[in-house]
């Protein structure tokens, strides 16, 4: 990861990723980024990614009814089954009321980060990985009962992503609570010991912007976003630039699930 000149902060790489950079600002990011392929390829991630998401979410509240979903269409067909789904277990909020964070110009320094995802899951990434006799509850050799039972606790079927291909396998996972709800941990882990931890919980807050958000807390990067009710962060002690390449695998299989 390229080191940020003196006059630019990591909220202003993500305010110029989400079009809201002031625009004195902007020659300045753009000045950075030719001088920097690395950062130049992270922005375009994270600006495609941002752009399925709200492509993705527009699709839903634009979904007229089970009558006009046909065999053509099965992403739609799958967003009318999680909506059935997710108003008879918890009640149905509208996508856009729900995905998406609360950040305004500056809010992404790690001090000033208002998201409790993004401190639960770092928390627990803490707390968990050390681990050696009990890193989990419940471990990859039993993932199918894993993915059943957490999937039955936070009332969404969930999916394991996978991550060999980069070198990291699923340890397992465990039940976390989450303000009154329940949250899921899944952990992995390369040949080397390094250990990365996927939060998931449910997350009813009424944002309305739908990011791809990066923050640093402590030593554990993280990237984290919102779809539809829950949110997800994936955790780890990695430069950012590793990082996003494995959430965006993470981010890819769960949108395709």
């Amino acid at each position: 990861m390229s080191k940020l000149p003196s006059t630019l902060t990591e909220s202003d790489i993500q305010a110029y990723v989400d079009g809201q950079l002031d625009a004195a600002k902007v020659s300045l990011v753009e000045a950075f980024l030719a001088e920097t392929p690395e950062e130049a390829q992270r922005v375009d991630q994270l600006r495609e990614i941002n752009r399925l998401l709200r492509v993705r979410h527009r699709q839903v509240m634009l979904e007229p009814s089970l009558a006009l979903v046909t065999a053509k269409q099965p992403l739609q067909k799958k967003f009318i089954r999680g909506y059935l789904a997710r108003a008879a277990a918890v009640g149905w909020l509208l996508i856009g009321g729900v995905v998406g964070w609360t950040l305004q110009s500056g809010s992404l320094q790690v001090a000033q980060t208002p998201n409790t995802l993004v401190k639960q899951a770092a928390f627990a990434h803490v707390v968990y990985v050390p681990e050696v006799v009990h890193p989990v509850e419940v471990s990859a050799q039993q993932e199918p009962h894993l993915v059943a039972w957490l999937s039955r606790r936070l009332k969404k079927e969930l999916q394991v992503p996978k991550l060999a291909e980069f070198g990291y396998h699923l340890v397992g996972g465990r039940l976390l609570p989450d303000e009154g709800k329940a949250a899921a941990q899944f952990m992995y882990e390369n040949e080397n010991g390094k250990r990365l931890t996927l939060y998931v919980k449910s997350d009813h807050e009424k944002n309305t912007d739908t990011s791809f958000r990066y923050s640093l807390e402590g030593d554990v990067s993280v990237f984290y976003w919102i779809d539809g009710e829950f949110g997800y962060a994936l955790s780890g002690e990695l430069q950012k630039s590793e990082l996003l390449t494995l959430s965006t695998a993470v981010y890819q299989q769960l949108v395709n699930e």
